[in-house]
């Protein structure tokens, strides 16, 4: 008599413990440790992760863990993630970087402890406002159900780099605990974090290829070229050099020539071992079809401007009427207002473009054409100052057409809606983003750009002319 098989749901139990079992470490990686200990055995961070957690309820406000040392969480969210060693280990706060999520905090003498800020249970790879894709990748990592190529689009400065960061250190070095949750303290992980590993590549404007005469960098490359994604062909066959996989991360997968794209296609149809490709794009609409099909697409949301000001207070500390004015001229984008906090300047410069864009709204056909002449000058100086003006159109128009459909928005853009309609905003946008992909295109700059001018709507004092 056969033996008798097991149910649906204890087969699928087994199934995704087996899938799990394939996460682990090889073997050969796996290192004996000799663990410190500290106060009632409990086991240092460093030599194996151990999280313990801490509320504090007033900024200032001390936490005991098990062993009965007093943590002052200065200035720390509502909830935090402690890793903790009372032994006085010489690792426990060496090699963690100290901006972004991740913070080092004084503790009393031979006590030392790192602090990971996390928004939710969800969201513990510290991406700010983009619980729902951490989630997804998350589970995706438990169930052992992994794509092997990934497509993060999302304005720039949302988050798109950095979850792709989280999502190679938690493949390459998982969690003792959770192997869904990196180890930020293992060397992988702050070799990733650092971009010196050659495991990790990421392929982007002006990278390396295997051909010598040839110098992105110095030929002002507006594009990802074939000879690049060649390149990842050959690298991605190799096998792993230290880590456990090979992972690309393609920055910038919208500007890609059509002869690269069409190379990458092939690399996507037929995926080399356990390669995984990361591609991240700002727009997704200039990709092809058929690379965005073979893809597992994960859109990275703007915040609301109350929920930006509210993570910037929370997670970087900031005042309150620093936190508003940033979340309104970063259009709901933590890591671009993280940029502009570090950088005044960029923030000086995004609110002078954001007022000439209101100001060309009411402006004639000549003072539009006068615009379209310098920014056309300067495009084979400065290509990036001429795209980065175009995307702050781009994201002032976003705001108008958010406050015409009656969402939140900007005070300015609210103001300057009264006139205006949701087809109005629609077509300033769709003339921003054509005119972008002409001036990716390599056509003639200032024309495109006089084109744009002429598609984009004239604000009137009584309406739109």
């Amino acid at each position: 008599m056969s033996p008798r098989r097991p149910g649906r749901a204890r087969h699928a139990l087994l199934c995704g413990r087996q899938r799990l079992r394939g996460l682990r470490r090889p073997r050969a990686d796996r290192r004996r440790r000799r663990w410190c200990r500290g106060r009632r055995g409990v086991q240092c961070a460093p030599c194996r992760a151990l999280w313990h957690p801490a509320r504090r309820d007033s900024p200032g406000a001390t936490a005991l863990d098990p062993g009965g040392v007093a943590l002052t969480l200065q200035e720390s969210p509502a909830f935090a993630l402690v890793r903790y060693c009372t032994s006085g280990c010489a690792r426990a706060a060496e090699g963690v970087a100290a901006d972004g999520p991740y913070v080092i905090y004084a503790a009393p003498a031979g006590f030392r402890a790192i602090v990971t800020i996390s928004t939710t249970e969800a969201n513990a790879w510290g991406v700010v406002g983009q619980d729902a894709p951490v989630e997804v990748l998350r589970r995706a990592i438990a169930g052992g159900h992994f794509a092997h190529a990934y497509l993060f689009a999302g304005p720039p400065g949302i988050g798109k780099a950095l979850l792709a960061r989280r999502l190679a250190q938690t493949l390459v070095a998982p969690s003792a605990d959770d192997p869904t949750l990196p180890d930020l303290t293992s060397r992988a992980a702050q070799q990733i974090e650092a971009g010196t590993t050659a495991d990790i590549e990421r392929i982007a404007i002006g990278g390396v290829c295997d051909e010598a005469s040839h110098d992105h960098a110095a030929d002002h490359s507006t594009r990802i070229r074939i000879c690049q994604v060649r390149r990842l062909e050959r690298v991605a066959s190799l096998a792993p050099f230290a880590l456990a996989r090979r992972v690309f991360i393609i920055d910038g997968a919208d500007d890609l020539q059509p002869e690269a794209g069409h190379a990458l296609l092939k690399t996507l149809e037929e995926p080399p071992g356990d390669a995984l490709l990361l591609l991240l794009a700002s727009d997704v609409d200039a990709l092809l079809s058929t690379i965005r099909s073979r893809c597992q697409e994960m859109v990275l949301r703007p915040l609301s401007h109350a929920r930006l000001a509210e993570a910037l207070r929370d997670f970087a500390g900031l005042p309150a009427e620093e936190a508003l004015a940033l979340a309104r001229l970063a259009h709901g984008r933590y890591g671009l207002a993280m940029r502009m906090h570090a950088d005044p300047s960029l923030a000086v410069l995004r609110q002078s473009t954001t007022e000439e864009v209101r100001r060309l709204m009411r402006a004639g056909r000549n003072e539009r054409f006068d615009v379209a002449d310098r920014l056309g000058a300067g495009w084979y100086r400065e290509r990036e100052s001429v795209l980065a003006t175009v995307d702050l159109w781009r994201d002032w128009w976003r705001e108008v057409l958010l406050a015409t459909s009656g969402l939140e928005a900007a005070p300015e853009a609210m103001k300057d809606a009264v006139g205006l309609t949701s087809a109005d905003a629609v077509r300033a946008l769709r003339a921003v983003q054509t005119a972008r992909q002409h001036l990716q295109g390599n056509t003639n700059a200032s024309l495109a750009l006089e084109v744009m001018m002429l598609d984009l709507p004239v604000l009137s004092t009584t309406g739109v002319a």
